[in-house]
C-alpha cells in the first residue's frame, strides 16, 4: 500500500535581502524568519545585517534600506547563533529557495560553521498546486490570494506572505492534493546503493559529471549549469534508462567550468573519448557523411556525397550538411528534392545518363536535361540548403571567446577559427592557468555550440578578434597575463 508523505512538523519560512544575486560574493543585509511548529507560529525574527561592503544604489532603492541603517546593524557573526537556533530542526522554506538557502549557508561557511537543512520551494509548490496560472512570483501570490504585505521587499514581511500562502493552501485545498504536491516538490533523490562518492561534495557550479561503474566503465556523461542539482535530478528520475543505470553507478567524477560554453564542449569531448554506455546521441562515429556543393559543366549546382574521418577547415565553405549516416543524407536530399523541386540526378540520388525519374513524373522542371536555366535552378538550390549548410564564418580572423563565472571569477577561453576549435585555456579558483591546443579540424558538435553561442549568448561573453597571423603561444600567454591581472 502506498503511503503519502506528511507535511513537516517544523518549518522555517525565510526571506533574505542581499547586496546582489551572487551568493559567493554578495552578502545578506536583512533576514526574516518565521518558525512554525505543528502548524502554529512559534517565533518570528528579523534583523538588518551589516554586510561590511558597499550597497549598490539599486538595492537601496529596491528595499528602502539606507546605509545609515546598516552601519548601526550587527554583523552576521554577531547574530549567527540566534539564526542557527531558529533554523535548527526545521525544514527551510523560501520563494526560489536555492537563492535564500545558498546565501544563509554561505554566511555560515564564512564563519567556518556548517549549516545544512532539508528545504522546499514555495514557487514550486505554487506551480504544482495551481498549474493554470502562468506567474508564481511573490507579487502574483500576494494579488491572487489577497495576502497583505505592508512592506514588500522587506525580509519579515515577505517571509510572512509565504506562511500565509502555506496556511491558505491547507485550508482551501483537499489534504490529499496538498500532500501530493508537497511530495513532488520535496522528493529526495534515491541514491545508488553502491555509490562511493560523497554527493554533498559535488559542486553547485557549471561543468560536467561522469558516472562510472565499480570497474571504472564510463556509464554516462552529462553537463549542467548546476552539477549537483542535475546529478540529484537523475536520482529522482523515473526514466527507464536512468533507473537501469542507477543500479550500476559506483562513482561520480565532476569537472567544473566557468560557464555553459565550456560545459558543452567538455561534454562533447568526454563522450567522444570515453564512449559511455548510456550516451547515444553524441558518441563518436568512425565516419561522417558530408554533403558538399559542386557544379557541373553546364553550370548547375550539384551535390557530392562523401564519407570521411575528418573535415578540414578549408572545406567548411562548401559543406551543405554533415550527417550521421548515408541513409540520413539520402533522406535529407530526397525531402529537399520534393519540397523545392530539385533534380535527384544533380543531388546524386540517381545515377543515369538520361533524365531523372522525377522529370518523367513532371516533378523535376528539367535541369537534368537542360530545360531549366541554371540561374533559376541554382536559386532554389541555395534556398533549399540555407538551413542545413555550414554558415559562413562571420569574422575575418580567428576569435577568442572568454567566459567568466559570475560568482568565483574562474575563466575559460576558446580560440576558434572558421568554426574549428584551435585552443582552450582556463584560470581556476586558485589562479592556476592551464591550456591546450587542438588539431584544426571541423567538428559538427563544436560548430553547433559556437553557432548558438554567437547567435544567442554573444552579449554575455567577451569576444576578441585576433590577427590573422596570430601565434598561439602569444595568445595563450597574453590571455594568462590579462586574466591573472583581472583575477587578482
Amino acid at each position: 500500500m502506498y503511503v503519502l508523505v506528511t507535511l513537516p512538523e517544523n518549518i522555517a519560512f525565510v526571506d533574505v535581502e542581499t547586496t546582489g544575486m551572487r551568493f559567493l560574493r554578495d552578502r545578506i543585509i536583512e533576514i526574516g524568519i518565521l518558525r512554525i511548529e505543528k502548524n502554529k507560529l512559534i517565533d518570528t525574527y528579523t534583523t538588518l545585517i551589516n554586510p561590511g561592503l558597499r550597497i549598490p544604489p539599486e538595492i537601496l532603492a529596491f528595499t528602502g534600506i539606507s546605509p545609515s541603517d546598516l552601519d548601526k546593524a550587527p554583523t552576521f557573526q554577531q547574530v549567527a547563533d540566534d539564526i542557527a537556533q531558529l533554523l535548527s530542526g526545521c525544514t527551510f522554506a523560501a520563494h526560489n529557495v536555492q537563492f535564500d538557502y545558498s546565501f544563509v549557508r554561505n554566511e555560515f561557511k564564512r564563519l567556518e560553521r556548517h549549516f545544512q537543512a532539508r528545504y522546499f520551494c514555495t514557487v514550486k509548490l505554487s506551480r504544482s498546486l495551481f498549474p493554470r496560472f502562468k506567474s508564481h512570483n511573490l507579487d502574483s501570490i500576494i494579488e491572487r490570494f489577497s495576502i497583505p504585505c505592508p512592506r514588500r521587499h522587506r525580509a519579515l514581511d515577505d517571509a510572512t506572505v509565504l506562511w500565509k500562502f502555506y496556511q491558505h493552501v491547507q485550508k482551501s485545498l483537499p489534504k490529499k492534493t496538498v500532500l501530493k504536491s508537497f511530495e513532488k516538490v520535496t522528493k529526495q533523490p534515491s541514491l545508488p546503493t553502491n555509490l562511493e562518492t560523497n554527493v554533498q561534495a559535488i559542486p553547485e557550479s557549471p561543468g560536467v559529471y561522469i558516472f562510472y561503474a565499480s570497474d571504472n566503465t564510463p556509464l554516462y556523461v552529462g553537463k549542467s549549469k548546476n552539477i549537483r542539482q542535475r546529478v540529484f535530478s537523475h536520482f529522482s528520475s523515473s526514466e527507464r534508462f536512468i533507473l537501469k543505470m542507477q543500479t550500476s553507478v559506483a562513482r561520480i567524477e565532476t569537472i567544473k567550468t566557468a560557464g555553459e560554453v565550456g560545459a558543452l564542449l567538455k561534454e562533447s569531448q568526454l563522450i567522444k573519448t570515453l564512449q559511455p554506455l548510456y550516451n547515444r546521441t553524441l558518441r563518436n562515429r568512425k565516419k561522417l557523411v558530408v554533403l558538399s556543393q559542386t557544379q557541373d559543366k553546364n553550370g548547375y549546382y550539384s551535390v557530392a556525397i562523401e564519407a570521411t574521418d575528418a573535415i578540414s577547415k578549408s572545406d567548411t565553405a562548401i559543406i551543405l550538411s554533415v550527417c550521421k549516416t548515408a541513409r540520413e543524407a539520402k533522406r535529407i536530399l530526397a525531402n529537399l528534392a520534393e519540397e523545392y523541386g530539385l533534380c535527384e540526378k544533380l543531388l546524386s540520388l540517381e545515377h543515369t545518363t538520361t533524365s531523372c525519374f522525377a522529370y518523367r513524373l513532371e516533378k523535376c522542371i528539367g535541369a537534368c536535361v537542360g530545360q531549366e536555366r541554371p540561374i533559376s535552378y541554382n536559386m532554389r538550390f541555395i534556398q533549399a540548403f540555407a538551413k542545413t549548410r555550414i554558415r559562413r564564418w562571420p569574422f575575418k580572423n580567428p576569435i577568442l571567446i572568454e567566459e567568466v563565472h559570475p560568482l568565483n571569477n574562474t575563466r575559460d577561453f576558446f580560440v576558434v577559427d572558421n568554426w574549428c576549435l584551435v585552443a582552450t585555456g582556463s584560470i581556476d579558483e586558485n589562479g592556476f592557468y592551464s591550456g591546450k591546443s587542438y588539431e584544426l579540424t571541423f567538428d559538427k558538435d563544436y560548430y553547433q555550440v559556437f553557432l548558438k553561442t554567437l547567435l544567442y549568448k554573444r552579449h554575455t561573453l567577451r569576444i576578441t578578434q585576433l590577427t590573422d597571423r596570430y601565434s598561439l603561444d602569444s595568445v595563450l600567454s597574453q590571455f594568462c597575463q590579462n586574466s591573472l591581472a583581472t583575477f587578482s
